[in-house]
This record gives structure tokens, C-alpha cells and sequence, in this order.
């Protein structure tokens, strides 16, 4: 059981800290944890090993969600409460889960919404589900705590920490940093509801010490007054010794496809950390972890090309990214009837990169 709550849940600290200077101490939180296991339980009954997607604007109300959810020993599907509750439930159907809890951080109203009443069971292990290259990665109770720990001790987190939540919970090392910020008795900083030229402003009034996310979203704070810096991905530390030169930075690394970045490009921070046996085979890296993934869901093709299972162990198998010219591309596209004009650009994406090709020429054609 990962228990978040139990623990502190009569303190009167603070666990999540509003832009106005309101917060919500561990108890409440804990009360509203309960109260929608409570919701979860009159609506479609045991959700233990069952999948429940999380559909909640980043605040207390997808906090106390997640945290729900694991405590009733259910697996969380984050997904974007942007795309509507009509397709929200489409898309948890697909992974058949058995309800979605839907809200707004706004006001803080969730509801419960039963999507399967087969009641899908997946492995007792199992507690998140996350996007990892187009499928669903499965990861384990122990990963989770794994990663919660070993996050806590690369930051140094503790009962002083305050972590704005700026980027998407749903990722993976997002939510992991923001567990253990929670399991070190600190505070997360609600900012992410704030438009982005107002967040560096709250950060600071609120006194944020520790950041966490993608380069490109912590540069616009780099005037905060942080003495830690969690950069996710596995790429993505970049220009933040010189944005924050007095801070200690640390890395938090998805569990997933991540694996192949941080493996085919040798990257030596996998070595420090405790657990981890990187080793190449041609092209292919494999990587062992206590929180490498349990597989991928409904795909157990995939699932059996990826993990490898030797002395108890389990080793992730990742081809390496193949370097890939863009020019050679564009080159290759032009050559293809019907194109006039075309553009090929890498973009970063979470801890890989992504190729965009941007073509005109004849619709009826290409």
C-alpha cells in the first residue's frame, strides 16, 4: 500500500498552497481523499486492481484523486481534462477502465463517471498507467514508491520544500516529484491554473525552493529564489546550471520508453543511481531497474520484445534512436510526386524528440 495520507493526515501543516496565500493542510487533504474513495465506492464499488482515469484540471482536486485512487489499491489513469467528458470516456473505455473521476480545480467538484462495468482486473503490482511512445506503460506499487524515494533523496526534500506545480501532473516524473514532496511533509504550490506570465510572480511570493519540469518551462522562474531544481526527462538539464547557479539539480526520469534516451546515449546519471545495470547488446540497450516497468497494456507482443526477465530481474530492451537527418528527409520528401515545398524539424518531446514534416503541393496526392 503506498500510503500518502495516513501518515500526517491530522496535521494542521500545509500541503497545498493557493496563489492568494490559502492553503489546505494534510488533514483536509486526507478528508478529501476520503471522500472521494467514498464516491468511488458508491458509484461502481471495489476499484482494487481496476483501472480509474483521473480527468481533473492540476490542483487539489487531481491530488486528492491520485491519492484516492492508490489508497483503494486502484490504478490511475491521468488523462487531459481539456478534451470533455464525452471523449474522456471514450478514450477510458478503450483502456477499459472502470470509471473516470471528472472536475474542476476551480471549484473543486469532482463526480465519479462509470465507464466498464466488466471491471477489468489488471495485476495486483499495478498502480499507474502512463503514455509512453503511444502505448500505455504499466507500473508497479514498489516502482512508484521506489521512485518517490529516490526522488526525495537526489532533491533533499523535506518539511520546507514548496513545489509549484507548473507543468501537466500526468507526466510521469511530474507526479512522481510531487508524491514525494507530499511523502516528505511538504507543500505543493497550486500555480499551474495561473496564465504563464503571471506564474514566475506567484512562484516567488509564495516562496518556491524547489522546481520540477522541462527546461523550457522552468527558464521563465529562473529570477525565483530556488535551492533545488528536479529537471524530468532525460535530456533536459540544458541551460539550468547557469538559470539557477546556486541550486542543486537533480534528475527525475520516466520509467518507460524514457529508458531508450538515457540508455543509448550513455547518459552517466543512470550510473549514480542506486539499482540500475545498463548494458548494450549492437543497437539495443537494456536497462535493469527496481522501477522499470511491469509491460505495456494490451500488448503482449510488445510487452515480450521489451522485458526480459534473468535471475528474478527484469531488463528493459530499447533499440537506440537512430540519429535521423532532418535535411536527408526533406530531401527524400521533395522527392515524392505531387510535393512542392517541404520542411522537416526535430522538436523535443518529454525525453525523446519528435520529427515534424510540414509539406504543400497536391492534397489529391500526397
Amino acid at each position: 500500500m503506498l500510503s500518502f495520507i495516513a501518515e500526517r493526515a491530522a496535521e494542521d501543516a500545509p500541503a497545498l498552497v493557493r496563489p492568494g496565500g490559502e492553503s489546505m493542510s494534510y488533514g483536509t487533504l486526507a478528508m478529501a481523499a476520503a471522500a472521494v474513495m467514498q464516491a468511488l465506492g458508491e458509484r461502481v464499488g471495489d476499484v482494487a486492481h481496476r483501472i480509474i482515469g483521473v480527468a481533473v484540471e492540476d490542483g487539489a482536486g487531481f491530488v486528492a484523486s491520485v491519492l484516492a485512487v492508490l489508497e483503494a489499491g486502484g490504478v490511475v489513469l491521468p488523462l487531459d481534462p481539456r478534451r470533455g467528458t464525452a471523449a474522456l470516456e471514450v478514450e477510458a473505455a478503450r483502456a477499459r477502465a472502470l470509471a473516470v473521476i471528472v472536475g474542476d480545480a476551480g471549484d473543486d467538484r469532482l463526480d465519479v463517471v462509470a465507464v466498464d462495468a466488466s471491471r477489468r482486473e489488471l495485476v495486483p503490482e499495478a498502480c499507474l498507467l502512463l503514455d509512453a511512445g503511444g502505448r500505455r506503460a504499466v507500473h508497479s506499487r514498489a516502482a512508484l514508491g521506489l521512485g518517490v524515494d529516490a526522488i526525495a533523496r537526489q532533491v533533499g526534500l523535506d518539511a520546507a520544500s514548496r513545489l509549484p506545480l507548473i507543468g501537466p501532473l500526468g507526466h510521469g516524473p511530474v507526479l512522481t516529484t510531487a508524491l514525494a514532496t507530499l511523502r516528505a511533509g511538504g507543500a505543493l504550490l497550486l500555480v499551474g491554473a495561473l496564465l504563464p506570465e503571471e506564474q514566475p510572480r506567484a512562484v516567488s511570493a509564495l516562496g518556491a525552493n524547489v522546481l520540477s519540469g522541462a527546461s523550457a518551462a522552468l527558464l521563465p522562474l529562473a529570477g525565483a529564489t530556488a535551492g533545488r531544481v528536479v529537471a524530468v526527462g532525460a535530456s533536459e538539464v540544458g541551460p539550468l546550471p547557469s538559470a539557477f547557479p546556486r541550486a542543486r539539480i537533480a534528475r527525475a526520469y520516466d520509467t518507460g520508453e524514457a529508458l531508450r534516451v538515457a540508455a543509448a546515449e550513455g547518459d552517466e546519471p543512470w550510473s549514480a543511481l542506486p539499482g540500475v545495470g545498463l548494458r548494450l547488446d549492437g543497437d539495443v540497450a537494456e536497462v535493469c531497474a527496481p522501477t522499470v516497468m511491469l509491460g505495456y497494456l494490451d500488448d503482449a507482443e510488445a510487452t515480450r520484445a521489451a522485458l526480459l526477465e534473468e535471475g528474478g530481474e527484469r531488463w528493459l530492451r530499447a533499440r537506440a534512436v537512430d540519429r535521423l537527418d532532418p535535411a536527408a528527409l526533406e530531401r527524400a520528401i521533395l522527392a515524392t510526386p505531387g510535393v512542392r515545398d517541404a520542411a522537416v524539424l526535430a522538436v523535443r518531446a518529454g525525453a525523446g524528440e519528435r520529427l515534424y514534416a510540414f509539406v504543400t503541393g497536391d492534397a489529391a496526392r500526397v
